[in-house]
């Protein structure tokens, strides 16, 4: 299928969604909206560029005259608007634009926005309606090319691993292993990493977020490494917990209870499920073992262009549809001792689930 293709799919669901709810446009400002719909790859530096999407089906980006060139070099789909050199002049060019276009009921999507240009759309126009939930829900489920891509990028982080793993023994820091797995991702053709690398070893292994440092690694320590690669702006995200020299049996009890509790989240998951059930069968198995207290984390959430819905956590209705891409990742986390997280990547499918990560979890 043509690349164009794609993206004409993506914005005649966009164009329903604004029939749905009587919207003549919808204002984007979130980066991995924004490069959803037009191609932009502009989310790995956090950047974005202002769209507006029109009833008629006009998808106009809002740039700055310093980066009208590149956005129209990169652009997939979409009309680039010439926008003013000076970047405190660009609200005031999206709202001259969207005052001559005669919008009057229109969409925002919050995730970058401003509160003085909501204040000034909201003033214009009477009011405006968030449509922020409604557009993540419609990006979370993948078309054909971006499966594709999150399949490229988990195959580029299960190589760092690899790497990762090879490099692990006392002596090497922290750091030094996040490095050495970024630039094997780096090597093998991602556009940059998806999240900073996370690596923590011994009684840090029990910080969830634990970013590397230069501790250095000692014999029978926990480290858990958490990867992701970022392909055409699409995300992967896989951990695995590795142990410095031979696992004793405390660390073999712990990884068999995480093992057990991602399979039976993984098990869980099919199409109408909510996302709490998901994580209440991986909580099952942990609290039956006795460690429930030192599983402090939702056991997962959706990944793509980000990270976001649906959220698999004890409190989510978010229910999961097919062709959802997301993680499943239970963890102990023990304060003085250490941690142990495993992180699959998976796909929702008609009847189940089809897991896409394959690294093997193993602590040696």
């Amino acid at each position: 299928m043509n690349g164009k293709v794609y993206y004409k799919n993506r914005l005649e669901k966009i164009l329903k969604l604004m029939s749905d709810l009587s919207m003549d446009s919808v204002f984007i400002s979130e980066p991995g909206t924004v490069q959803y719909l037009t191609g932009l790859p502009l989310t790995y530096l956090g950047v974005s560029v202002p769209t507006l999407v029109t009833a008629e089906g006009k998808v106009l980006v809002f740039s700055l005259k310093m980066g009208t060139g590149e956005s129209i070099d990169e652009i997939v789909f979409g009309e680039v608007l010439d926008g003013p050199a000076d970047p405190s002049g660009l609200e005031t060019f999206v709202m001259e634009n969207i005052q001559s276009l005669g919008v009057k009921e229109l969409g925002v999507d919050y995730g970058k926005i401003s509160f003085g240009l909501a204040k000034r759309l909201s003033d214009s126009l009477g009011s405006i309606k968030d449509v922020s939930f409604e557009l993540d829900k419609l990006r979370s489920k993948k078309d054909a090319m971006e499966i594709r891509n999150i399949a490229k990028a988990i195959g580029i982080t299960e190589i760092a691993h690899a790497r990762a793993k090879e490099i692990i023994s006392e002596g090497v820091t922290e750091r030094q292993i996040a490095t050495c797995a970024v630039t094997e991702m780096l090597k093998n053709s991602a556009d940059w990493f998806a999240f900073s690398p996370l690596v923590a070893s011994g009684k840090r292994s029990a910080y969830p977020h634990g970013s590397p440092t230069h501790k250095a690694l000692r014999k029978g320590e926990l480290v858990f490494v958490d990867l992701g690669a970022r392909v055409e702006g699409y995300w992967s995200d896989i951990t695995r917990t590795y142990t410095v020299g031979d696992a004793g049996n405390k660390e073999l009890e712990l990884y068999v209870v995480i093992n057990e509790a991602s399979e039976a989240a993984m098990k869980a998951i099919k199409p109408g499920v909510k996302g709490k059930d998901v994580d209440a069968a991986a909580r099952q198995v942990i609290s039956q073992r006795g460690y429930s207290q030192y599983f402090t984390h939702g056991v997962g959430h959706g990944i793509g262009i980000n990270s976001g819905y649906p959220m698999l956590d004890p409190s989510s209705d978010h229910l999961l549809e097919k062709d959802q891409t997301v993680t499943i990742e239970p963890g102990i986390y023990i304060p003085g001792y250490g941690g142990i997280r495993i992180e699959e990547d998976v796909l929702v499918t008609e009847d189940g689930c089809l897991q896409l990560s394959t690294f093997p979890r193993t602590l040696r």
